[in-house]
């Protein structure tokens, strides 16, 4: 070994001389990370705009560079575009195969993307003790919608033991993440006494948050409350502008109401039998959507009986 190579381990660095050394090393090393995710940051954001725009063809391309499509949330971007035939033909399994890799790379919303594939048997066969694992696994990285997902299938005994107490814990986990879907939810637990003892007012207090955040279930059950009563006042032009929201958020039982109201002229509302066609096909068409599409429904049972369609 030569003298200029061989290193002395006897010889001190002076600590002024060491601060700038390490520095430099440091920022040599800083410089070489970050040029490469700026530049993947660059190329990532310029194939979300190419998919904002609808450009999905091109979007897809990009989003298939060596270096984009090894991120955990660009595979969850690819999955979706196979699950949905976006910039390429439809695909269920090589979008079960693309959120897959991203749920086992610990995205929360690759798994949630996962549990709903495994939950709706698309591109696999339909395995609601799967889907209650991934979503699962979401909720606890705190996804809002997966902890929704969960109160559910705790609530319903889908996939899981039936447990009001755990349904509740995930509900309000959920409505603390700002998913207002969970407000109805932990609205009927209370009406209902299931997992909690029963308290109206702190159910009505969930529907008007939930119907403020504008969930069409938390619209149509304050209507309700409006309508029967309950920890509020009875008041029937309320529950009809409730009716209304909801019904225009694509909620069927309001829909139902809204037929119910413009054909007899209920609630400080005329008759009017255009409108009540018009809601009866809205009606309709929601349903048919729903039974084509396979799709749960959004409304459990309510935790009251509703009044007949000629009261």
């Amino acid at each position: 070994m030569t003298r200029r190579n061989r290193i002395d381990h006897n010889r001190l660095v002076p600590f002024d001389d060491l601060i700038p050394m390490a520095f430099s090393r440091t920022l040599y090393w800083l410089t070489l990370c970050i040029l490469p995710l700026s530049v993947w940051a660059d190329k990532a954001e310029k194939c979300d705009r190419l998919y904002d725009a609808a450009k999905y063809h091109e979007a897809m391309a990009c989003y298939m560079q060596p270096d984009v499509r090894n991120d955990p949330g660009m595979m969850s971007r690819i999955g979706y575009m196979h699950n949905h035939g976006q910039g390429v033909p439809a695909d269920p399994e090589e979008a079960l195969r693309w959120y897959r890799r991203s749920a086992e790379a610990g995205f929360p919303p690759g798994q949630f993307n996962l549990g709903i594939m495994y939950e709706t048997g698309t591109g696999v066969p339909q395995d609601d003790h799967e889907a209650a694992k991934w979503f699962l696994k979401a909720a606890e990285q705190g996804l809002p919608e997966a902890e929704e997902k969960m109160g559910y299938f705790y609530a319903s005994g889908t996939g899981v033991a039936k447990d009001y107490q755990k349904a509740m814990f995930y509900y309000r986990k959920a409505a603390e993440h700002g998913n207002t879907r969970a407000c109805a939810s932990i609205g009927i637990l209370y009406d209902k006494g299931n997992g909690v003892s029963i308290d109206h007012n702190r159910a009505v207090q969930y529907y008007i948050m939930g119907a403020m955040g504008g969930d069409a279930q938390a619209q149509a059950l304050l209507a309700f409350k409006y309508l029967l009563g309950g920890g509020l006042s009875k008041d029937k032009r309320r529950a009809a502008y409730w009716f209304e929201q909801a019904a225009n958020n694509g909620y069927p039982v309001a829909m139902q109401q809204m037929v119910k109201i413009y054909t007899y002229g209920r609630y400080g509302y005329d008759r009017d039998p255009e409108k009540a066609e018009y809601w009866q096909n809205r009606y309709n068409q929601t349903i048919d959507e729903q039974r084509k599409t396979g799709s749960r429904s959004v409304e459990p049972p309510l935790p009251f009986s509703l009044p007949s369609l000629t009261d």
